[in-house]
């Protein structure tokens, strides 16, 4: 159980942030209906579930296939939890749209650690290791500095 928490990032930013997807999830995805039409509740859910799987990611220390399989099950859990209330419904289109946020996110937390991955592979580290493409031109100031 302990060394489960070696694997998770509960900084206050983290939790925060957690807090305020679980609120939104229960006060709109449950209580409340947005009164939203077709296709603009769908963009609430891809907008919804690419910032829970990106919080989950950050939670899980870069893990984003596990963050990305907690935030199917949260989707899975959402609508079957919808589909028991009276007020509101659970449908397959909004399970569409759920799988298809978390998987935008997924794919761009991916694409952007390989980019993170290559730079630190072909520069280094440290920023100090790129190079500039060109040498500025050598300015009066900067010729009275190098014959020092």
């Amino acid at each position: 159980m302990l060394r489960l928490f070696n694997h998770l990032d509960l900084g206050w930013k983290n939790l925060f942030a957690l807090v305020a997807c679980g609120l939104f999830g229960l006060c709109f995805g449950l209580v409340f209906k947005l009164g939203l039409d077709h296709p603009y509740d769908k963009m609430v859910h891809i907008a919804y579930f690419v910032t829970v799987t990106i919080v989950f990611t950050r939670i899980l220390k870069g893990r984003y296939v596990f963050a990305s399989l907690a935030a199917i099950c949260l989707g899975i859990a959402g609508e079957v939890a919808q589909s028991h209330t009276g007020v509101r419904f659970g449908s397959l289109g909004d399970l569409l749209a759920n799988t298809f946020g978390i998987v935008a996110a997924a794919a761009l937390y991916a694409l952007v650690k390989s980019e993170t991955r290559i730079a630190k592979r072909d520069y280094g580290t440290h920023a100090a290791a790129i190079e500039p493409l060109h040498q500025p031109a050598a300015t009066p100031a900067r010729i009275h500095l190098m014959k020092k």
